[in-house]
């Protein structure tokens, strides 16, 4: 069935191109069922289509969100659609369940079904993904955490860690999930951070010092050193930089202030693209709160007069070799 402007239809409840509820056939997903759910998506998402049938698909598809294996329907359409819209849609459905309390009551068999399905969808995923599907994507795996870490899913952050080998993707997406879970749960300036949810992040920040902490702050080494002597470091080596900044008042001090960590930062500050990055996680390792004592002894290990004062010698030196006026 096509619209007057030769746009493909489907099949949905309320008579376009014939009744056809989506939601009583989501247990047989075979080539037409799926053909029918993917152009209700694509339906959906089109703004030029007459807004009767977009109405219709959006209906239908709202139907099929209240099915009660809606899970299972959205994992299987997210592996097999090549349809970008069609995986956001899948996602964010899987974000809904999550975050209405449906998955919070699902058994160990299906919540431990649907970590694998979501994780074998991270692994592979492509370089050339588009960035909104990336952001959805640690929207649901952040959504996860926040119910199952760790004593549903211990194995996450190490298994997050395990796929940083398969390049520049994975290091992508293991920062988007670090940015997402500091500005959704762990940020006391998060907009969802209710006093009724500071347990919650109270209880991940708990489980992440005594388990993934160390390892994370070597992986953002790691990260940082490989894209900055490949020569490429605009992208990922600020992604990263974001990321510790946020993380840096409430992980264990002497893990960044560590002197590598430290020299690397140092010499971050004088890459104009990094530079700004470089001096907002030193401004966190300075302001770090701890007892007087504890904070001098600190101040005197990092011994950053003698590098700042080389920067604003650089600086005032540039200042007056400026060119014209300068």
């Amino acid at each position: 069935c096509t619209t007057s402007n030769g746009t493909r239809h489907v099949q949905v409840e309320g008579g376009v191109c014939g009744a056809h509820p989506l939601s009583s056939h989501w247990d047989a997903m075979d080539g037409a069922t799926r053909e029918h759910f993917e152009q209700a998506v694509l339906v959906s998402f089109n703004q030029g289509v007459d807004a009767s049938y977009r109405n219709a698909a959006l209906q239908s598809l709202t139907q099929l969100k209240q099915s009660p294996d809606i899970s299972r329907f959205a994992v299987e359409a997210l592996h097999q659609t090549a349809h970008m819209e069609v995986k956001f849609w899948c996602l964010q459905a899987l974000v809904e369940i999550v975050q209405q309390g449906r998955y919070a009551a699902f058994s160990q068999e299906d919540t431990t079904a649907l970590q694998h399905a979501i994780f074998s969808f991270l692994e592979r995923i492509a370089g050339e993904e588009q960035p909104f599907i990336k952001n959805k994507l640690a929207q649901l795996l952040v959504a996860m955490v926040e119910v199952d870490y760790p004593d549903r899913w211990a194995s996450f952050f190490p298994s997050l860690l395990a796929l940083l080998p398969r390049g520049e993707t994975a290091m992508d997406l293991f920062l988007r999930v670090l940015a997402t879970l500091h500005e959704e749960v762990l940020s006391p300036e998060s907009g969802s951070r209710t006093p009724e949810r500071l347990p919650v992040a109270t209880r991940i920040k708990d489980a992440m010092r005594a388990q993934t902490v160390p390892p994370i702050v070597e992986a953002w080494y790691a990260i940082m050193l490989r894209t900055a002597s490949a020569g490429d470091h605009a992208d990922l080596c600020l992604q990263t930089l974001q990321v510790a900044r946020v993380y840096v008042p409430w992980i264990d001090i002497a893990l960044v202030a560590h002197p590598r960590f430290l020299e690397l930062l140092l010499c971050f500050t004088e890459l104009p693209d990094l530079h700004e990055g470089a001096c907002g996680v030193i401004t966190e390792l300075v302001v770090k709160g701890m007892e007087p004592p504890a904070k001098l002894a600190h101040l005197q290990a990092l011994n950053l007069n003698p590098h700042l004062s080389r920067l604003v010698e650089a600086g005032a030196a540039a200042g007056k070799g400026g060119g014209p006026g300068g």
